[in-house]
């Protein structure tokens, strides 16, 4: 099992739905169509990697609400300027347990909900603002005894990409 497939499992296992993408371009193609409520990508991805998914998400005005993950083994000092500066919300670098992924996600998207609600609106006017790939849809977990409440949507693969 590569580290997207166990990504993705545990989170789908968290209760959120998962899709992915093959390519930084797909993903884009994706978050446009699926809106998803946080995306998570890989900083290495073929056709658009996650710096530039990261920023053309943020230029779209469909989606530039979305908060992206950018996920990384390259720690040299320009390639995490290069994530920093693309417009992600989190940078973390892999390895990493799903856990910490799935709390990211989790409080981007809550941090989100607030930004967006009618009160935040009105005394802040903020948009929150970021990137794609393995994306949260409506971030929560499903509760207990069967109901839907949420899920990941992922907008393009490539989280083992680095």
């Amino acid at each position: 099992m590569d580290e997207l497939e166990m990504y993705s499992e545990y989170l789908q296992w968290r209760g959120f739905r998962v899709e992915v993408s093959d390519n930084g371009a797909d993903a884009f193609a994706k978050a446009i169509a699926v809106r998803p409520d946080v995306v998570c990508a890989s900083l290495v991805l073929a056709e658009r990697d996650g710096a530039e998914l990261c920023a053309a998400l943020h230029a779209d005005e469909r989606t530039r609400h979305i908060p992206v993950i950018v996920l990384t083994t390259l720690t040299g000092d320009a390639d995490l300027a290069k994530a920093r500066t693309s417009g992600c919300n989190a940078l973390l670098i892999k390895p990493c347990l799903p856990e910490v992924i799935a709390a990211e996600a989790t409080r981007l998207i809550d941090a989100a909900r607030v930004r967006r609600s009618p009160r935040a609106v009105s005394g802040h006017g903020e948009t929150l603002n970021g990137p794609a790939e393995e994306s949260i849809r409506n971030g929560r977990p499903r509760p207990q005894g069967g109901t839907e409440a949420g899920g990941v949507r992922s907008a393009g693969k490539g989280e083992t990409a680095d």
